[in-house]
């Protein structure tokens, strides 16, 4: 740094300032584009799994083939995860059951696409009530993929609760792609002017 006050000149030059600064707007571009990265690909991973794919398996099994099924298999699986310094227990439906299909026996464990095979949900009570309305021995309607027969389900509707569970990845991802954009108009704003 160069003092100009000794030759009557009121004026401070610090050549390290400007370099400083740059650096650390440098830092914090980085900082901000490795965020909006992060959370774009965990609220992508997040949205597609429980949101675009149980979507789009209710689409499909719209023109799936119905048939009877006899229940074999049916409780409440749990898992209990800690939160906040506490202990929450989050239910799944595991039904099993048997039908045929041309002329060929298979066996399905898909109730719904949103609270079966190993997809929990915090509703304990509407777990239990789908239990009950499936006892073992109990014949229901499933309906099976014709183009691939070991793929069934036997509730084809969507489960409007479990969605909010894709509304908060889709957030994040909306939330990184907005911080992207925010940093790419900076960016465009400052090569503007420095032309």
């Amino acid at each position: 740094m160069f003092n100009f006050n000794n030759l009557g000149i009121n004026f401070t030059y610090n050549p390290w300032k400007k370099t400083h600064k740059t650096k650390s707007k440098k830092k914090n571009v980085l900082f901000f584009t490795f965020l909006s990265l992060l959370l774009f690909i965990m609220g992508s991973m997040g949205t597609y799994f429980f949101l675009y794919t149980p979507i789009k398996k209710v689409t499909e099994s719209r023109s799936w083939i119905k048939v009877p099924a006899k229940i074999i298999a049916s409780e409440v699986k749990k898992k209990s995860v800690r939160a906040n310094n506490d202990w929450i227990t989050n239910y799944s439906i595991q039904v099993s059951y048997h039908y045929n299909f041309d002329n060929a026996e298979y066996i399905g464990d898909r109730y719904d696409f949103f609270r079966s095979l190993n997809k929990y949900t915090s509703e304990q009570e509407e777990v239990y009530n789908v239990i009950k309305r499936h006892p073992i021995g109990t014949t229901v309607m499933c309906y099976v993929n014709p183009k691939n027969p070991k793929e069934s389900v036997i509730c084809r509707n969507i489960y409007y609760k479990s969605l909010l569970t894709g509304v908060i990845p889709l957030l994040l991802m909306l939330g990184g792609m907005a911080i992207m954009v925010g940093i790419c108009v900076k960016n465009i704003k400052l090569f503007r002017k420095q032309r």
